[in-house]
C-alpha cells in the first residue's frame, strides 16, 4: 500500500500541509483528506468505512505509522496528474478555504470536515444519493452533529460531487433565474 500512501503524501504536499503523526488532529485530517481525494476521483486503494469521526481506513493508519518520516517530510515520488490536481483543488476548498492562507487549516476543521467527508462518502457513486436518505443516515451515525451541520455537509458534498454534464439546459436556466432573484 506504499503506492497509495505516496499518493496521499503528494496531496498533502500540494496542499502545503506539514502533518505531525503524533498529533490526533493531523491523523484525523489525513484520513479525511485521503477519503475525500479518493471519493472525488484520485485512484487511492485504501478502503474507507464510516467510523467514529467519519471515513477511516485502518490500512492508511498502519501505513502512516510505519512511515512517519516519509509522511512528516512529505517525501514521495508520486506526481499528481492534472485530474488529481483538479480533485485536490476541490478538497483544498473544504480543508483550507479560499479566505485562509495556503498553509493554515480552516477553523473549526473538526465537525465540518467530519460532516462533509461523511456526506461525500455516503453520496459517492454506488452509495446513497437521495438527500433525505443521506440526512437520515448521517443523523443515525452521528447524532451529535447538529441538523445545521449535517445540511451544510450534504450541501458541500453535492457541490464537490457535481459534474458539469449534470447541468442540463433547463437546470442552467433555473439557476440563472435564482441568481437574478438573489442579485
Amino acid at each position: 500500500m506504499l503506492e497509495d500512501l505516496n499518493k496521499v503524501i503528494a496531496v498533502l504536499q500540494y496542499l502545503k500541509l506539514k502533518p505531525d503523526i503524533g498529533v490526533y488532529e493531523w491523523r484525523f485530517l489525513m484520513q479525511k483528506i485521503a477519503s475525500l481525494s479518493k471519493d472525488l476521483g484520485i485512484p487511492i486503494g485504501y478502503v474507507f468505512t464510516i467510523y467514529v469521526k467519519g471515513p477511516y481506513s485502518p490500512e492508511l493508519a498502519c501505513d502512516y505509522y510505519r512511515n512517519v518520516d516519509a509522511v512528516t517530510s512529505l517525501k514521495t515520488d508520486y506526481k499528481l496528474s492534472p485530474n488529481d490536481i483538479a480533485v485536490v483543488e476541490r478538497v483544498k476548498d473544504v480543508v483550507i478555504g479560499e479566505s485562509h492562507g495556503t498553509s493554515k487549516v480552516r477553523p473549526p476543521v473538526g465537525q465540518f470536515l467530519e460532516s462533509v467527508s461523511t456526506a461525500v462518502h455516503l453520496m459517492a457513486p454506488a452509495s446513497l444519493v437521495r438527500e433525505d436518505e443521506v440526512f437520515s443516515k448521517m443523523k443515525e451515525l452521528k447524532p451529535y452533529l447538529s441538523d445545521y451541520l449535517v445540511v451544510v455537509g450534504i450541501n458541500k458534498a453535492k457541490e464537490l460531487l457535481f459534474k458539469a454534464e449534470y447541468l442540463t439546459h433547463e437546470l442552467a436556466k433555473e439557476i440563472d433565474e435564482w441568481e437574478r432573484i438573489d442579485g
